[in-house]
């Protein structure tokens, strides 16, 4: 999809990058979250804020 996104501007169709976001990305944060977790982080550590 990025790659369709990037290259694609006219093309883009917004209900399939929504449902993407709203159905499909949530399924990975858990394992994001695991990713994150796995590190060792300083007790002091805070993460950026998102863009």
């Amino acid at each position: 999809m990025r790659n369709f996104i990037v290259h694609e501007y006219e093309g883009i169709d917004y209900s399939r990058v929504w449902e993407t976001v709203t159905e499909s990305l949530p399924a990975i944060v858990p394992h994001l979250l695991a990713i994150y977790n796995a590190f060792d982080f300083p007790p002091d550590f805070t993460p950026p804020p998102p863009p």
